[in-house]
């Protein structure tokens, strides 16, 4: 992931994945990508930023599928 300011992109290997979002203190809000779909997500950094723990959705769905990571 890279940041810009508030912006905040990436990718992922798993089907071409890409997110872009916002972030906001330690809250990421934005939407992902990938060659088999879309929706949205929300990750909540931890204090160094090194891992999250979040959640996600298909479509304009309300995010409620976990989705974690950590470098």
């Amino acid at each position: 992931m890279r940041r810009s300011g508030d912006r905040v992109s990436g990718t992922y290997t798993h089907k071409e994945g890409r997110l872009e979002g916002t972030l906001s203190g330690n809250t990421l809000t934005g939407r992902w990508t990938q060659s088999n779909g879309k929706g949205r997500l929300i990750f909540r950094f931890n204090a160094d930023f090194s891992g999250f723990t979040g959640v996600w959705s298909y479509g304009d769905a309300a995010p409620d599928r976990q989705w974690n990571g950590r470098r």
